[in-house]
């Protein structure tokens, strides 16, 4: 049984080019050096932050970060290769992997926005209050928690009857929502009513930023004449110990 569908027309009067191909092939081909210079980047700064002797927060997040990002470049490696493969389904083409396929792509792409959040959210947070204290087992649960409810709600609603299926217009798997054979309302259908997963998951997070951002911002901004003359006073202070030590080091040879 094939669990992909063919290619449609977009609009009443299209045909598929006979170039088509020719644009795949180069569309795959572009994959390769954005793989290979995120995945070099990636795995650079994983090892830069990994090895750090003390895991802050900041660290903790970056480190998350990188595996995400190394994690997400993989993901893309079937849809190369459907690409390549005139769109045919290739891997997609096992109901397993196009399932497992979308719950992986949908995780890392909601996944990473999460972690940026998350990192701006807590240097708004050091820099409005510089004292307070971020638990780093804190943070811990609240990414841990985080992934387990997206891996866990995609995996609910393929069981309440929601399908992952192939198409070669878009050459990977995504959401059929042609089918719900829940009988009772439950989790998983409550997720999916009123796209409240699309809200909580994607919009949420980027409303948060841009929020923590602006905050940040305007308190550097009134913070900034403060920091001057702090800087300048610590400055001064620096040039003071120099020429004490000098003088100190004149007297003692004298």
């Amino acid at each position: 049984k094939q669990w992909y569908q063919r290619r449609v027309a977009i609009t009443a009067g299209e045909v598929e080019a006979k170039n088509g191909h020719i644009w795949d092939t180069v569309i795959a081909v572009r994959f390769v050096p954005f793989l290979i210079i995120s995945s070099i980047g990636n795995i650079l700064a994983f090892r830069f932050f990994i090895s750090r002797p003390v895991k802050s927060v900041p660290t903790t997040l970056y480190i998350s970060i990188a595996l995400t990002d190394i994690c997400t470049g993989i993901v893309h490696f079937p849809v190369m290769g459907a690409l390549f493969n005139h769109r045919r389904p290739w891997l997609f083409n096992f109901q397993g992997f196009c399932t497992a396929w979308s719950i992986l792509f949908s995780f890392c792409h909601k996944f990473a926005i999460f972690l940026v959040m998350l990192l701006t959210v807590t240097r708004t947070i050091k820099i409005v209050f510089p004292f307070a204290k971020i638990q780093q087992t804190v943070i811990f649960f609240i990414v841990t928690f985080y992934g387990l409810f997206l891996i866990v709600s995609d995996i609910a609603m393929s069981e309440q009857g929601l399908k992952f299926m192939y198409s070669t217009d878009t050459a990977y798997c995504y959401e059929f929502h042609g089918h719900y054979h829940a009988t009772n309302v439950t989790v998983a259908t409550i997720l999916k009513m009123a796209n409240f997963r699309v809200v909580f998951q994607v919009g949420l997070p980027a409303v948060l930023i841009y929020v923590s951002f602006g905050i940040s911002i305007t308190k550097l901004y009134f913070l900034a004449p403060q920091i001057v003359r702090t800087s300048q006073h610590a400055l001064m202070g620096t040039e003071k110990r120099k020429k004490y030590r000098l003088r100190l080091c004149v007297d003692t040879t004298a």
